[in-house]
């Protein structure tokens, strides 16, 4: 199976091969039109992930802070108290991503409301103003596993 991300470059180059006839105004937002929702979906996919942690009071591995103290906690009650700072710690860090990531989808949101109406002006008709949307939520649904 190919790499998502050839996958998505290889369906990016088909969408701005066909419109070769294009101006290169519709161009540039057709092609964020068509990129948008890919890393929109990425960003709401982590939301959600980290949404889900959080409510169970996990820590992925890849989110556990690393920090080790400078004294030898390997014995004893301190062991246990410095590892629940290092998950609150994480959580804490996990929740600020969550949110930073939430924001970036509500851009990508606003993002995708302007391309599409600025398409709306750009396009002289509006069979290929259809035509174009079409191809990218088609293209969008192949890319769904």
């Amino acid at each position: 199976m190919q790499c998502l991300k050839t996958v998505l470059n290889d369906l990016l180059d088909h969408l701005m091969s066909s419109l070769d006839h294009a101006d290169d105004e519709v161009r540039r937002h057709a092609f964020a039109l068509a990129k948008t929702p890919f890393a929109k979906t990425r960003y709401s996919s982590h939301v959600h992930l980290l949404g889900k942690c959080l409510q169970r009071k996990l820590v992925p591995s890849g989110s556990r802070t690393n920090f080790r103290p400078g004294f030898n906690v390997s014995n004893g009650p301190r062991t246990q108290q410095v590892r629940t700072i290092i998950s609150s710690c994480s959580r804490r860090l996990m929740r600020m991503t969550k949110a930073s990531m939430k924001r970036i989808c509500q851009n990508l949101t606003r993002q995708l409301t302007v391309c599409r109406t600025k398409l709306k002006s750009l396009c002289e008709d509006i069979f290929t103003l259809t035509c174009l949307c079409q191809y990218i939520d088609s293209a969008r649904r192949c890319m769904i596993f």
